[in-house]
C-alpha cells in the first residue's frame, strides 16, 4: 500500500480532519500520509564513554545518499490499525534531480491504495507542492474513491505519521548511530517499519497524540470486555484511576462515564524509587493505583462536549498566532536585507500599513534576479501573514459565541476577553473538580526572601496556559483600574 495525493483546495482547520475520522465509524477507512529523508549524514546528538576519556565517533564524512519513505497510517473499522510504507531510494544523487518522491510517484499511488483496500477512502496529507500539482488535482476529480482533506500548514502536529517518524528515529538507532554504508541504512529502516506493522495499538497511541479521536465498534468492543471483566472481579461499587486521560485514556473515559463508573485522573506518576529503570504496563498500573489511594485528593476527569470544542479553537488559534508571529519576524528581516531599489515605504510603515503594502507588490521582468525574487518573497510572507490573521480572527468569534453561550457573564468582568475567558472555562471544565481556590491554578508567589531582602519568586506549578490567562487579566486591570 503506498501514500496518496489529493486535492489542493480541499483545505480545513482541523474540523474536516475530525469529520474524516467519522467515517471510519460509519464504514469507511481514512489514511494519514507523509514522507521523510533519511541519510548517511550523522544527526547532531549526544553520544557517551567512559568515565575520563572523551567520546569519538568516527565516520567516513559527509554524505548526500537519501533514502525516501512514504507512510500511510490507515484507520478501518473492525480491524487493526496498521501503517503501510513505500520506500524510494535514490542512487543517482549526485545529478540535479529531486531526491524525493515525484508527482509520477504520487500519480500511481492512491491506485495501489484503493487496489489493497478495496473500497473508498478518506486522505489526510500535508501542504507538500507536489501535492497542489494541477495534473493531480485533475487526476483526484477522475475518481470518486478517494476524498481528500488537507490539515493547515502550520498544525503538522494533527497528522499521526510525525508520530511515527519519532517512533522510527527512536527505535532504529537513527538518533545516535552511525551507519557504514547506504545498506546499513536501508536494512535498519526496514527492519524498524517492519516491527511497527505489527503494533496496531502503538499506531493508535500516534492517533490519540494528536487530539484527535476515533471510536470503532472493535475499540468499543474491547472496552465493554473490560468492563465486563473488573464487574467481575470487583462487583459493587468502582473507582478507575486513569493516566493520559487528555490523550490517550480519552476513549476509555467517555466509555466508562457513559456506563455510570466512577473515574478519577492520576495525574502524573512519580519516578520509581530504584534505580533499574523497570517499567511496564503492569508495574505502572499498580503505582497508578497505589498513588490514587494514597492521594489525598482525588482529580476528576475534564468534560468533553463545549469544553472539548473551546480547547479545540483555542489550540488551533494558538498555532495560528504561533505561525503569524513568526511570518511578521520573517517579513522584518526581508526588509532590512532587502536591496536599496525597493519602497523605503515598506521599511517606514508601521506593522498593519506595512503588511498590507507588501501584499500588493509586484515583481518587474525589467528588474534584476535578486530584486524580483526579494519581491516575490515579501510578497509570499505577507499575503500568508493576512491569511493567519483573519483565520485568527475568525477563530476568536467562534470562542466569543461559546464562551457567550456557556458563561457570558465572564465577559462583563473587566480584563477578561474572549481567549482569557475560553482558558479558564476550558481548565475549570465543572463545578466541583478543584476542592478550593487554592488548587484551581498554582498563580501565587512564593516566598524567597532573605534578611536584608524581601522578594518573591514565580510558582511553576501548576497549569502554565490558566496562569497566563490569569496574569493577562492583571495587567489588564492594573492599567485600566489601578
Amino acid at each position: 500500500m503506498g501514500d496518496a495525493a489529493a486535492h489542493a483546495d480541499d483545505v480545513d482547520d482541523g474540523a474536516g480532519v475530525q469529520q474524516g475520522l467519522g467515517a471510519v465509524g460509519a464504514g469507511g477507512d481514512i489514511l494519514f500520509e507523509d514522507e521523510a529523508g533519511f541519510s548517511m549524514t550523522l544527526p547532531t546528538s549526544r553520544t557517551w564513554a567512559k568515565r575520563g576519556h572523551t567520546p569519538v565517533i568516527r565516520v567516513r564524512g559527509r554524505s548526500q545518499r537519501r533514502f525516501s519513505i512514504a507512510a500511510l497510517a490507515c484507520y478501518k473499522q473492525d480491524e487493526r490499525s496498521r501503517p503501510a510504507f513505500r520506500p524510494k531510494r535514490h542512487i543517482d544523487h549526485k545529478r540535479r534531480r529531486r531526491r524525493s518522491f515525484t508527482r509520477i510517484d504520487y500519480r500511481g499511488l492512491p491506485t495501489a491504495a484503493h487496489r489493497q483496500l478495496g473500497a473508498p477512502f478518506v486522505l489526510v496529507r500535508d501542504n507538500l507542492n507536489v501535492h497542489r500539482d494541477a495534473r493531480l488535482r485533475a487526476f483526484i476529480d477522475t475518481h470518486d474513491w478517494i476524498t481528500a482533506y488537507q490539515p493547515p500548514p502550520y498544525a503538522p502536529d494533527l497528522n499521526p505519521i510525525e508520530g511515527v517518524w519519532s517512533l522510527v528515529r527512536r527505535a532504529g538507532g537513527q538518533n545516535n548511530a552511525t551507519f557504514t554504508d547506504p545498506d546499513h541504512l536501508t536494512h535498519v529502516l526496514r527492519r524498524t517499519l517492519r516491527e511497527l506493522q505489527y503494533r496496531g495499538e502503538t499506531i493508535d497511541g500516534c492517533l490519540a497524540a494528536t487530539g484527535l479521536t476515533l471510536t470503532t465498534p472493535r475499540r468499543q468492543a474491547q472496552h465493554r470486555r473490560l468492563l465486563d471483566f473488573a464487574r467481575q472481579q470487583v462487583p459493587g461499587r468502582r473507582c478507575w484511576a486513569l493516566e493520559g486521560i487528555g490523550i490517550y485514556g480519552a476513549g476509555l473515559a467517555a466509555f466508562l462515564d457513559q456506563a455510570g463508573e466512577q473515574v478519577v485522573e492520576v495525574y502524573r506518576l512519580k519516578p520509581a524509587a530504584n534505580r533499574g529503570g523497570r517499567k511496564t504496563d503492569m508495574l505502572d498500573a499498580v503505582r497508578a493505583a497505589k498513588e490514587t489511594l494514597a492521594a489525598e485528593h482525588l482529580i476528576q476527569p475534564r468534560l468533553r462536549g463545549e469544553r472539548e470544542a473551546l480547547r479545540v479553537l483555542l489550540a488551533i488559534r494558538h498555532g495560528a498566532v504561533l505561525a503569524s508571529t513568526a511570518a511578521i519576524n520573517r517579513l522584518k528581516a526581508l526588509i532590512v536585507s532587502a536591496p536599496d531599489e525597493l519602497p523605503r515605504r515598506a521599511a517606514e510603515a508601521q506593522a498593519p500599513a506595512q503588511i498590507a503594502y507588501c501584499a500588493q507588490f509586484r515583481d518587474r521582468p525589467t528588474q534584476d534576479l535578486e530584486h524580483r525574487m526579494t519581491v516575490r518573497a515579501m510578497r509570499s510572507t505577507a499575503q500568508r501573514i493576512q491569511v493567519l490573521q483573519a483565520e485568527a480572527k475568525e477563530l476568536e468569534n467562534e470562542i466569543l459565541a461559546l464562551v457567550r453561550q456557556q458563561a457570558p457573564e465572564l465577559l462583563g468582568l473587566l480584563g477578561v476577553g474572549p481567549t482569557t475567558a475560553a482558558q479558564i472555562l476550558v481548565r475549570w471544565s465543572h463545578q466541583g473538580r478543584f476542592h478550593s481556590e487554592a488548587a484551581f491554578a498554582g498563580v501565587s508567589p512564593i516566598p524567597a526572601s532573605s534578611e536584608p531582602t524581601n522578594r518573591h519568586r514565580l510558582n511553576r506549578s501548576g497549569d502554565r496556559q490558566l496562569n497566563r490567562a490569569m496574569h493577562t487579566i492583571t495587567m489588564v486591570r492594573m492599567r485600566l483600574d489601578p
